[in-house]
């Protein structure tokens, strides 16, 4: 039994499994990057408070869709999955890293894009990697930001999702 069969909702274990498959990019999984730490919800503490790489899975829109499919509701979900990166010295670097960082999520995404079967379908839309300011010549965070679409269902008589 996995860890995110224990929640209590669908969404719970659809973002749990997204968290599992981001703390899962690691170097010995052959990606370029060893993530840290991984959360869901807490941005601001993941960044601010971790060890790095990290990654946070942040969702921003839950919406039920018009469709019912045999007696299942279809929900689409919007999540922001924020990876963040230490980069020390003036540099171009953190370029690199980000990128780096941003190419490993996108490649576990397209590695299950069902999450197992727990999802329809997931779907990384817009990336965006932000600038870091390494002109003080100290250790700085540079990141980015995945708008990620995920289509799940839910059985219209579940009433815990």
């Amino acid at each position: 039994m996995t860890p995110y069969e224990f929640t209590t909702s669908k969404r719970g274990r659809v973002l749990e499994a997204l968290r599992l498959l981001m703390a899962s990019i690691t170097v010995a999984n052959g990606y370029w990057t060893d993530v840290q730490v991984a959360r869901t919800y807490s941005a601001h503490k993941t960044v601010l408070g971790s060890a790095m790489p990290a990654v946070c899975v942040l969702p921003t829109a839950d919406n039920r869709t018009e469709a019912r499919i045999c007696a299942e509701d279809e929900y689409r979900m919007t999540v922001e999955i924020i990876g963040a990166v230490r980069v020390a010295g003036e540099s171009d670097s953190w370029k690199e890293q980000a990128h780096k960082f941003a190419g490993d999520v996108q490649q576990a995404l397209s590695s299950d894009r069902q999450l197992g079967g727990l999802v329809v379908f997931m779907e990384a839309e817009g990336l965006e990697i932000a600038d870091a300011d390494t002109s003080g010549g100290m250790a700085t965070l540079s990141g980015f930001a995945l708008a990620t679409t995920i289509v799940y269902r839910v059985a219209v008589a579940d009433v815990s999702a």
